[in-house]
């Protein structure tokens, strides 16, 4: 049996419909990475009991390549990205949504490894984990990074940086 990994109190950071739908319009995601069964995006999806960071994604989608959902906890975003570049290697395509913490230690080492950086305009009010109604704050903006997966990192250069008005799509 897997450990359960350890989050900080207010990690859980529910990904609001509205963006998830506009994402997936893009990138047709099959499995969610960092799920519960409430708030699960994807119909096959990994829980924190599954422990996503010690499984191999690539092997929940069978006869079809995998595209990957990862709303990871603030608290460890890092070890998530660095899945989401070991897995670009089994194949799966990953898209991690993380705060553009470009002041922080690390940012750009993990993010400049992305194939893709989206900016994400405007704040993403994140779904609380209690039904209450309320979107939580959100003191940050959003950014996508995109994992695909590569034959060799030498083919790659810097990544393509975009900005998207995911609201106004």
């Amino acid at each position: 049996m897997a450990t359960v990994p350890k989050y900080s109190a207010n990690d859980e950071r529910i990904t609001p419909l509205e963006l998830f739908l506009c994402v997936n319009d893009a990138f047709g995601f099959n499995l969610d990475v960092c799920a519960s069964k409430s708030n699960a995006k994807c119909q096959v999806f990994i829980t924190k009991r599954d422990d996503g960071l010690s499984i191999d994604w690539s092997n929940h989608i069978l006869d079809a390549p995998v595209f990957a959902w990862c709303n990871p906890p603030y608290s460890n975003w890092r070890e998530w990205v660095r899945k989401a570049v070991q897995q670009r290697a089994l194949g799966v395509t990953t898209v991690v949504l993380i705060p553009p913490w470009t002041d922080r230690q690390g940012w750009h080492d993990w993010a400049t490894g992305a194939d893709e950086i989206i900016f994400l305009k405007g704040r993403v009010q994140f779904d609380t984990p209690v039904e209450t109604g309320r979107k939580s704050g959100n003191p940050d903006g959003s950014t996508l990074l995109v994992f695909r997966p590569r034959i060799s990192n030498a083919e790659y250069g810097n990544p393509k940086l975009v900005t998207w008005d995911w609201k106004g799509i």
